[in-house]
């Protein structure tokens, strides 16, 4: 990495304006957060990409996406800001970052759990699940780049420019069991349409 003119005549609000676009999506929201304008929000985006002399975000038709060197930049970004924030952090918080929240469905729960006695995760973590809705505020995607939780285990891609999937597991068969009275019973094929459905 070549070496920044006036290093020391950083604003490092910059770093949180940057963070928050991220975060948040879009200017827009950010400016909300910040109680800043989205003409301010602009405008520390644009000095904060002078400074570095290359282009932080993409226009899309989904609006500002952050480019390679952007990603990269908000990785260091974040690091910074959680350490900034972890010297703020009692006893209790420092035990809250030891736990890991999972957003997932009950096949996370009751198939893959199990799993994670085997990777000793168990003595590293205390392993919060809970199930994936799109109801409130946020959605598993905003919740995962909020930091809200820390994975997501599902059967959909989430697509977002701020998240990267990976393939676990390749499931072809299941079992359904359910009561007598439920209107899966008496198919002879039961569809994921028809699981859902019922």
């Amino acid at each position: 990495m070549r070496p920044i003119k006036n290093a020391k005549k950083i604003d490092y609000n910059l770093i949180k304006v940057f963070d928050t676009v991220i975060t948040e999506g879009n200017a827009t929201r950010a400016a909300r957060k910040l109680d800043v304008t989205p003409a301010a929000i602009s405008q520390a985006l644009l000095r904060l990409q002078n400074l570095y002399g290359e282009e932080l975000f993409i226009r899309t038709r989904k609006g500002l996406v952050p480019s390679s060197k952007g990603k990269s930049l908000h990785q260091v970004f974040r690091q910074a800001i959680e350490s900034i924030e972890n010297t703020l952090c009692d006893k209790t918080d420092a035990q809250e970052s030891n736990e890991l929240i999972v957003l997932g469905s009950d096949i996370t729960e009751n198939y893959y759990f199990p799993a994670l006695l085997d990777m000793m995760l168990v003595n590293r973590y205390i392993i919060k699940h809970y199930a994936i809705k799109k109801t409130g505020e946020y959605s598993p995607a905003s919740m995962l780049t909020h930091g809200y939780a820390d994975v997501i285990m599902g059967i959909l891609d989430i697509k977002s420019e701020m998240i990267e999937s990976y393939l676990i597991d390749n499931l072809s068969d299941f079992v359904c069991v359910c009561g007598e009275k439920s209107p899966l019973v008496g198919l002879e094929k039961i569809s994921l349409y028809n699981f859902y459905a019922a």
